[in-house]
Formats: structure tokens, C-alpha cells, sequence
């Protein structure tokens, strides 16, 4: 099966569960739902809440017993929870639902809902958790789920601008964005783009088998995949790739913790987000991470690279790039990466102030030292693993001198400007 192909099983293999056949609730299994306190919304009939119709007439008392407390609105879809048991946070739950309010909704044989106030417009994969969240639902009538969207990558005032899906690469982000004279392939580009967006475009909400969401006070309009951990964070209209299959790829598990904000966006297998991070219309690449109050905004994050503290904005960074203290890098095409943003390093002068129409292209392995700013156009492409030396300030400048320090001037020579380096 090809990469694109996968892609679009993850998506479509969550939402063919919601088109299993399916038979209504007998008049014995609604007397144990309502002698377990379990109700209904207004304007909704027990007829409106099905079982999967493996789900036979036998295991009446104990779908019973696995759901209590619940309200039902709308059409609903519920599973077989007997015997069944769900992880969280490495303490085993019994599958079925509880304390929650579920709308128009399918929860599949396992899954656990409980002490959630609202689960709405969802799809519950098999052994999914949904614990001490507060919305989690669909909102649109319709979703793709951040696949389709366009980031303006470098030149904030347009012209580089990459559609993403779930199966972007960096090196096919960097071709589309770099070099934007090769209209065929960036033509045949959107044309892929565009037809996975149309594919994947759903009317639910997807969580996929064995995914955990826990205490998330809102997730809304999501794609969430197998094995995921979702803790305490809000997502908005994004896709979150990962795998649970520890023996095929014991890396591809993504988390996202301590109270992030992910909107727009999409986030693939193996990524990291930590510790109130912002993650704002950007493509994370597998393996990538974002913590300490991170900000990734409107960029693409390669593989192995992560942003800690300091803000990425407009920006296409490679792999291998550190960025682990307070610091800004805007309008950036750096798809070699391999470098490091140091502490205080503005790597940002993209206004001519009038617009953000200026862009900087780092070479690879180039290193931006301490409170060093850098000065829009720069191109560093031809000097790569150069070292730009603490509290530096370089002038607009292509450089083409590789394993370069640049550096403050150390004496004034007459003739010569002392802003040089």
C-alpha cells in the first residue's frame, strides 16, 4: 500500500465504523438503561439509540450494567462493553459509559466514556478512552480536519504558500515552497492535496481505536489517531496522527499534555507537545516537538527539531534544529536545518516597515548565536555550519563562505562601514 493510500485508511477506517449494521435497543435492554438512571434529551426516542448488531440479545444485562448515568440525544450507536477493559494513564479501566452526556454519537465495542459533560457528533474507536473531559464534539457540519489549508511559508506578504495534508513531507514542503518557478510540480502537488481533503472530509469527529483523552476541557472538530494521548489540552479543527503498535514502531505514539492549544492544524506520528505550548495553522513532521510555552505559528516543524520557550512564526525549519530558549525566528526557509537558535537570538527583521515582505534562508547547520539579530534579506544557503557569534547584528547579505564565525567588528579600518562584520 502507498503512503498516500495509508493516509486516507487512517481517516476512512474510523469512519466506516459509523456504517456497521446496527439494530434498536429491545424493551428488556431500555428497562436496564433506565433502572441504571440512564435518559434521554428532549425531542429524542429510545428507537433513535442502536447496538452494532453483533451485539446480540444475550448480552442484554451486561451492556445494562456497563452504562449508567448516561443522557442520550439525537441518533446514537453503542458497542458491546462487556468484559472489555481500556488503559488511561497506566491504570485499567472497565469499558462503557458513564456520568455523560452523548449526542448523536457511535461508541464502539470497549471504548470508555465517563465523567465527560458532553461527547456530541463523535466516533469512539474500539478501546478509546474519553475520561473527565469537558466538550468533545463536532461543531462544523463538516470537517477535513486542517487537511487542505494553505501556510504561508517565508514572505508573510505571499507567494510560497504550501497546501498541507496528513502525508506531507518536509521534502515535498520544500520543493513546493522553494522553488516556485516548477509549476508542474506544485500543480500536481495541490492536486493530491486536494483530493485527500475531499476524501477524509467527515461530519463527525474521529477517535481512533485505543486513543485517550483525558481531562481535555475541549476538543472540537478532530481527527485523532490510534493510541494517542491527549491530556488537559485543547484542540480545534486539527489531525493527530500516531500508532499504538509498539512492536512495527515503538516511537510513533504522539502526545499532547500539560496544556497545550492546538488549532488548525496537523500533528504526525510521533510528535510531542508539552507544557502549554501553542501550536497555531502548522504541519508538525513525525518525531518533532514543541514545549515550555512554545509558540508554532503558521510554519512547518521538520523531523527531530523542536521549539522550547521562543516563537517560530512563517517558517519552514528542517530537521535537527534546537531552538530551546526565549528566542524568534520569522520568515524563514531553512529545510536543511541541522542548526541552533541560541537564547535571545531575533532572527526576525522581516518589516520594511511597511510590510512583512522579506525572508531569511539559513544554510545548513548554521548557528545563531546568543542575543544576535539578523538583519532581512539574508541568505546563508551557500555557508553552511557558519556561526554567528553572541550579540552579533549582521546587515542584509548573501554569504557564500562555508564554517564561517561571524562576528563584531574588532577594529575600525578607515573605509570601511564598522557595521560590517
Amino acid at each position: 500500500m502507498s503512503h498516500s493510500n495509508y493516509i486516507l485508511q487512517l481517516y476512512t477506517s474510523v469512519n466506516a465504523l459509523a456504517k456497521l449494521p446496527t439494530r434498536p435497543l429491545t424493551a428488556t435492554e431500555i428497562k436496564v438503561l433506565i433502572a441504571n438512571n440512564c435518559h434521554l434529551l428532549p425531542s429524542t426516542s429510545w428507537s433513535a439509540i442502536h447496538v452494532f448488531q453483533s451485539s446480540s440479545s444475550s448480552t442484554t444485562f451486561s451492556i445494562g450494567n456497563t452504562i449508567r448515568n448516561v443522557t442520550f440525544g439525537g441518533t446514537c450507536t453503542l458497542g458491546n462493553f462487556t468484559n472489555t477493559f481500556t488503559h488511561v494513564d497506566g491504570v485499567t479501566l472497565p469499558g462503557g459509559l458513564y456520568d455523560t452526556t452523548i449526542v448523536d454519537s457511535v461508541i464502539c465495542d470497549g471504548a470508555r466514556v465517563s465523567q465527560t459533560v458532553l461527547l456530541s457528533r463523535c466516533v469512539v474507536g474500539s478501546g478509546a478512552a474519553v475520561v473527565g473531559c469537558g466538550k468533545v464534539c463536532m461543531k462544523s457540519s463538516n470537517s477535513s480536519f486542517a487537511n487542505g489549508r494553505a501556510i504561508g511559508i517565508a514572505i508573510e506578504t505571499g507567494g510560497r504558500e504550501v497546501m498541507m495534508c496528513a502525508g506531507m513531507t518536509l521534502e515535498i514542503a520544500a520543493r513546493v515552497s522553494g522553488d516556485r518557478s516548477d509549476t508542474e510540480t506544485i500543480h500536481a502537488w495541490e492536486e493530491r492535496a486536494s483530493f485527500v481533503t475531499q476524501s477524509v472530509t467527515c461530519n463527525k469527529s474521529l477517535l481512533s481505536a485505543r486513543s485517550i483523552l483525558l481531562n481535555c476541557p475541549r476538543i472540537e472538530d478532530v481527527f485523532i489517531g490510534s493510541g494517542a494521548f491527549l491530556e488537559n489540552s485543547t484542540l480545534v479543527n486539527s489531525s493527530v496522527l500516531s500508532s499504538d503498535d509498539a512492536e512495527k514502531d515503538p516511537h510513533a505514539q504522539t502526545k499532547i499534555v500539560g496544556g497545550c492549544f492546538v488549532e488548525n492544524s496537523i500533528i504526525q506520528w510521533g510528535c510531542e507537545c508539552e507544557s502549554m505550548a501553542i501550536v497555531s495553522g502548522s504541519f508538525m513532521c513525525a518525531t518533532s516537538h514543541v514545549e515550555k510555552h512554545a509558540k508554532l505559528l503558521d510554519s512547518i516543524l521538520g523531523p527531530c527539531s523542536g521549539a522550547s520557550e521562543g516563537e517560530i512564526t512563517a517558517s519552514l525549519v528542517g530537521p535537527f534544529v534546537g531552538f530551546h530558549h526565549q528566542s524568534l525566528l520569522i520568515a524563514c526557509y531553512w529545510p536543511s536545518g541541522r542548526g541552533n537558535i541560541g537564547y535571545g537570538a531575533n532572527v526576525g527583521s522581516n518589516h520594511t516597515g511597511k510590510a512583512p515582505d522579506q525572508e531569511i534562508w539559513p544554510g545548513e547547520g548554521v548557528f545563531f548565536g546568543l542575543a544576535t539579530a539578523i538583519k532581512f534579506p539574508s541568505n546563508f544557503t551557500r555557508a553552511p555550519y557558519t556561526l554567528i557569534a553572541t550579540g552579533a547584528t549582521t546587515l542584509p547579505q548573501r554569504l557564500e563562505m562555508p564554517f564561517s564565525l561571524i562576528n563584531t567588528a574588532g577594529e575600525t579600518m578607515e573605509g570601511i562601514s564598522p557595521a560590517l562584520n
